[in-house]
Parts: C-alpha cells; structure tokens; sequence
C-alpha cells in the first residue's frame, strides 16, 4: 500500500520531475517536497490541491493508500501509445489540458 509520500515520488518521477521542480510549481520548498516524501511531514490540503493541478490528478490519487493497485490495473489495459499519451498529458498545465481535449473533441468529430 501507497503512502501520501509514496504517491507523490510516483508522481513527480513519473513526469520526469525533480524535487525542486516540483517545489517551484506549488511554490514549496525542495526540503518541503523531501519531507513529504520521506513521509516525515503531511502536506495542507492546499499543498494537496496545487499538486492535484500540476499533476492532472484527482486529490484520491495523492491520498488513497490503494491507488498502486488501480493504476497498474489501468496500464495494463491501455496500449503502449495509450500509456504514453496519459504520460504526456499529465505533463501539461491546466490550459494546455483543456486545449488538448478541445482540440482532440474537435478532430474525433470529424473522423
């Protein structure tokens, strides 16, 4: 089972983020962001939400203990395109989401 620290390394290494990267984006410190981690501090729920938004997550997938188990279930039914399209996507800010699935809405209308 996946700690709150757990689940935020995951993330952040999963979008090829380093600690201080990570920091700068929720305006944290990078010892802030390795407390967390090293589960050694909890994050505010404020901290919570701004990574949620970095991330693309809902707050479930930093705080559920389980969340290991359903994303491998997920990965394991999507293609290797699929996984890297849900890898790239989470990359992006909030903006850049929502043009992405604008601008995907729009192109599979027109298939």
């Amino acid at each position: 089972m996946a700690s709150i620290g757990e689940n935020i390394k995951r993330l952040r290494t999963e979008n090829g983020w380093s600690q201080e990267e990570l920091a700068q984006k929720i305006g944290k410190t990078r010892a802030a962001i390795s407390q967390y981690e090293s589960n050694k501090t909890v994050p505010r729920m404020g901290s919570i939400e701004k990574m949620c938004e970095v991330f693309g997550v809902k707050k479930r997938e930093i705080v559920e203990k389980h969340v290991n188990y359903a994303i491998v279930s997920i990965n394991d039914n999507l293609t290797e395109d699929e996984q890297e399209l849900v890898r790239l996507y989470r990359k992006l800010s909030a903006k850049g989401k929502h043009a992405v699935l604008v601008g995907l809405k729009d192109f599979a209308e027109q298939q």
